[in-house]
């Protein structure tokens, strides 16, 4: 019986030692793959020609905040400026740059909402290249680098090379 329980336990042994050398483990940086798809580059420029709009909409907003705070300014200094006008303008400058503080927090909003549109297709392509070049290159696991979680990582096993050349970049 124990000759038995011996068999059984080196067979499972040699079993599990043959499947883990039949793993095939690899790693890409989907940092550097992200930035060399031209499709990073176009989100790239979307996004910076949004955020000018909006840095622009902002200045305009200043400017017109500027104009009418040292308008007040002038008035007060001359005291040609009764008491209910100045509270008016008081509440209006200070309403102004509300507004001003509001619109630059959307915007920061709305220009991360929009960047998570743009990349979510672009980290889908990857991943279907990545996965691709798993299936075609006989890898078991592939590990992202560019989290910094690999500790050691043999030359011959980074697969962005391949994943590159999968997506044409």
């Amino acid at each position: 019986m124990n000759k038995l329980i011996l068999a059984i336990s080196i067979f499972t042994a040699v079993l599990l030692t043959s499947e883990l050398k039949a793993q095939k483990f690899g790693y890409v940086n989907s940092q550097e793959l992200l930035l060399a798809m031209p499709e990073t580059k176009k989100m790239d420029t979307l996004l910076s020609k949004r955020s000018d709009e909006y840095q622009l909409q902002i200045q305009k907003m200043y400017q017109e905040y500027q104009l009418k705070t040292d308008d007040y300014q002038k008035k007060v200094a001359s005291g040609n400026m009764s008491p209910l006008i100045k509270e008016a303008t008081e509440k209006e400058l200070l309403s102004m740059e509300n507004n001003i503080k509001e619109f630059q927090q959307k915007a920061e909003e709305e220009l991360d909402k929009y960047q998570s549109q743009l990349i979510a297709p672009i980290q889908e392509k990857a991943l279907n290249a990545i996965k691709t070049v798993a299936k075609t290159a006989g890898y078991t696991y592939i590990f992202d680098d560019s989290s910094g979680a690999l500790l050691y990582k043999p030359d011959g096993d980074n697969v962005t090379a391949l994943v590159k050349k999968q997506l044409g970049i």
